[in-house]
């Protein structure tokens, strides 16, 4: 499966900035490069990575201040 690091804009909408497969036990680390400032970071996971039976699905925010 295949999940996406996003990256909130100015503009209220979300963009794809990474994407990684996940391991043997359902873990995926990304090392993206970040502008300075406030960043506010998902993780997402599409209807198409995603089981029979299940949705597409987005982790909490997280605000990284560099």
């Amino acid at each position: 499966r295949v999940v996406q690091l996003q990256r909130h804009r100015l503009n209220g909408g979300w963009v794809t900035i990474s994407r990684n497969r996940l391991n043997s036990r359902s873990t995926a680390v990304f090392h993206p490069r970040l502008a300075h400032g406030r960043v506010q970071l998902r993780v997402a996971i599409g209807a198409t990575q995603v089981g029979a039976g299940y949705v597409a699905g987005y982790s909490a925010w997280l605000t990284i201040r560099r």
